[in-house]
């Protein structure tokens, strides 16, 4: 027996393109609400593998602690003037 996996696919069902798109871009960004702290600003993300918000010091490549991977984008810095 091969150490390889086999996975079923629905009919045009294709994991190429998300994992060809993780690959080349790294996890998918996330819904984020920046929060202004004293001394810095945090970031709230909704997770999209257990449905929860975690928070997070910085932005970036974040694990959260549920084990999903996504990417934290920095909060938006345009200041209307």
């Amino acid at each position: 027996m091969s150490g390889r996996q086999l996975s079923i696919l629905a009919d045009g069902e294709d994991p190429e393109p998300e994992a060809e798109a993780q690959r080349r871009y790294g996890p998918p960004s996330v819904p984020v609400t920046p929060i202004a702290t004293s001394g810095r600003t945090e970031y709230t993300a909704f997770c999209p593998r257990c449905s929860a918000v975690h928070r997070h010091t910085r932005p970036g490549l974040r694990t959260g602690p549920c084990g999903a991977r996504y990417t934290v984008p920095p909060a938006d810095t345009d200041e209307t003037e």
